[in-house]
């Protein structure tokens, strides 16, 4: 029997990036980790460039509307020491089957997730990867 929770998925993920690999965050079962501005984050540290009024190229709408996170703890960790996104690192775990991941990079874990808000409720942790933790 099919999860009807999940009936909603099929249409979303044809639009998102025509991405057989588009599926809910709640089979993802490891963390993500996303680069923040904020410790703790706040709401704002979790806003994607579409809604920070960031710019971006019309073919990227999509991307541009979700948050890029790793499933790689070490890529995080490297980005956040650029300082370019923020200088923490935040691990969340999520459960929720409405917020959408896509996986965009085997080599570096990068995703993209789409989500209605409320993720830094989902963080577990969060550090200066530069504090060695």
């Amino acid at each position: 029997m099919t999860d009807r929770r999940d009936d909603w998925l099929r249409p979303c993920s044809k639009v998102l990036g025509h991405a057989p690999g588009v599926f809910a965050a709640s089979r993802v079962g490891k963390p993500l980790y996303r680069v923040v501005g904020h410790n703790p984050p706040t709401a704002e540290d979790f806003e994607s460039y579409s809604m920070a009024g960031r710019a971006f190229p019309d073919e990227l709408i999509f991307q541009a509307t979700g948050i890029s996170m790793f499933t790689k703890e070490d890529e995080a960790r490297k980005l956040a020491r650029s300082g370019a996104l923020g200088t923490y690192v935040a691990e969340l775990h999520i459960d929720d089957p409405r917020i959408l991941v896509a996986p965009e990079s085997d080599e570096t874990g990068h995703v993209t997730v789409w989500a209605f808000g409320g993720l830094e409720k989902s963080v577990v942790r969060c550090f200066d990867p530069r504090d060695g933790d």
